[in-house]
């Protein structure tokens, strides 16, 4: 996560930790993984982001490795953590939802909106 910026780094963990959740609430782990487009992940996940913001992360983190989208007219229209980005942040936490929220935490100050 070195080469990521606060803002792309803050998205990847809260993407990790909403797919933990979503796994101890039962989903499955493919279902898990995708989140849908950009703009519904806008509105359900990072409401307090601007829009565009939220789409420069997503098309950094698909550039380095970590997501997967499917983009039409220039937009990520589908969404999903890779399995690299999963063990990276795996390997981070050891899946312990505490360290993910202390990680979020200190990230949030760092970033300016």
């Amino acid at each position: 996560m070195d080469k990521l910026t606060n803002k792309c780094n803050f998205v990847i963990t809260q993407l990790y930790k909403i797919h933990l959740d979503r796994l101890e609430d039962g989903m499955t782990l493919s279902r898990s993984k995708k989140f849908g487009s950009a703009k519904s992940i806008n509105e359900n996940f990072f409401i307090d982001w601007d829009l565009d913001t939220l789409c420069e992360c997503i098309n950094e983190l698909d550039e380095q490795g970590l997501l997967t989208v499917f983009y039409a007219s220039d937009k990520p229209m589908r969404v999903s953590l890779k399995n690299q980005a999963i063990f990276t942040m795996e390997n981070l936490h050891k899946k312990n939802i505490q360290s993910v929220i202390k990680e979020l935490t200190k990230l949030k100050t760092l970033i300016s909106f």
